[in-house]
């Protein structure tokens, strides 16, 4: 999930929400999951960016060996 796609989905569960008197357990237990779900994402392409990079100097001859 992308940060606009969090962002849209957040918007839509304030908006849907607040229409009915405010933000009840469950929407508050939904938007943790969409938070916990992008923070996971992010995690996984910083760990790829680790990977990709490393195998990058190894190609390249600089792995320190």
């Amino acid at each position: 999930m992308t940060d606009k796609e969090l962002v849209e989905r957040l918007n839509a569960y304030s908006a849907q929400y607040q229409n009915h008197g405010g933000i009840t357990a469950e929407a508050a237990d939904r938007i943790e999951q969409l938070r916990a779900e992008l923070t996971n994402e992010r995690i996984a392409n910083t760990n790829l960016i680790g990977e990709l990079a490393t195998v990058a100097c190894i190609a390249a001859g600089r792995d320190g060996r």
